[in-house]
């Protein structure tokens, strides 16, 4: 069974939010059932890969955007977040951008928050990513740039996870002007040198008003849940280790981020 899907599929549930004059998006061709590499593309001096697990009939997916360190690129966050194989296996659409300066500049407004609203925006039209189900997901200076846009484009994600927040740029700054938490999950490591990144997330606890529910631990971490205003969650997992993407799919011990991430994810539905 072989289907066009993005724009020409989504054209009716998109027309009510589509200027008049748009442009139609180009249509993407799939085979159901197939897992399909997206080419990468442009928006601007910026450039995002995709993947996806093309499905039986017309939806709209959950999508994970994936932000990758500093100095680093999409490429490299793919390799390490071996997302993709979660994408494959869940039926999520998986995209990993990259910044031309190689780092994102951690601002709730600035230039590249404006760049993931138009990547969202773009996602939906062409891609058949669901604007309901819009989830960002970071490491280190990109777990900050997660944080930034989750003050600033807190209203596009359905729900946000970072992986060793740095702190880097004025992260801490954005954060304190955080008015309406979204569901978030953080994985620090126990050993990683770069402890700015925990000030930024006890201001996030702060600003949201997040009262500590539950603390459990065992299997090389420990998990601490709390819940902020609005009864919205946040969770904490302390690894043991340093300032890496924890864990890949064939590690028998130990935690997975990606797993966890996606699992925190799909329980908002």
């Amino acid at each position: 069974m072989k289907r066009l899907f993005g724009a020409a599929a989504l054209l009716l549930a998109l027309t009510a939010c589509t200027p008049d004059d748009a442009e139609p998006a180009a249509a993407l061709d799939c085979e159901a059932g197939r897992f399909t590499q997206v080419p990468e593309a442009a928006i601007g001096d910026y450039t995002y890969t995709a993947a996806f697990q093309c499905p039986e009939a017309d939806a709209l997916l959950p999508t994970v955007i994936v932000l990758h360190g500093m100095p680093s690129s999409g490429a490299m966050v793919r390799g390490t977040s071996n997302m993709d194989t979660l994408a494959e296996e869940a039926g999520f659409l998986a995209v990993y951008p990259s910044n031309p300066a190689n780092e994102w500049d951690a601002q709730a407004a600035g230039d590249d928050a404006a760049f993931l609203s138009d990547l969202i925006d773009e996602l939906v039209a062409e891609h058949g990513a669901d604007p309901e189900r819009i989830y960002l997901t970071g490491f280190s200076n990109g777990g900050d740039m997660t944080l930034a846009a989750a003050v600033g484009l807190g209203d596009r994600l359905a729900g946000a996870a970072v992986v060793v927040p740095a702190g880097t740029h004025d992260t801490l700054a954005q954060v304190e002007g955080l008015q309406t938490p979204i569901p978030l999950a953080a994985f620090v490591g126990t050993s990683d040198p770069r402890t700015e990144g925990r000030a930024v997330l006890e201001a996030w606890r702060e600003q949201g008003s997040c009262a500590a529910a539950e603390q459990t631990s065992g299997g090389g971490f420990a998990r601490a849940s709390w819940t902020c205003a609005g009864d919205v969650p946040m969770v904490e997992y302390q690894v043991d280790g340093g300032h890496v993407w924890f864990g890949t799919p064939g590690a028998a011990d130990g935690i997975w981020a990606s797993a966890e991430i996606w699992d925190f994810f799909t329980a908002l539905e």
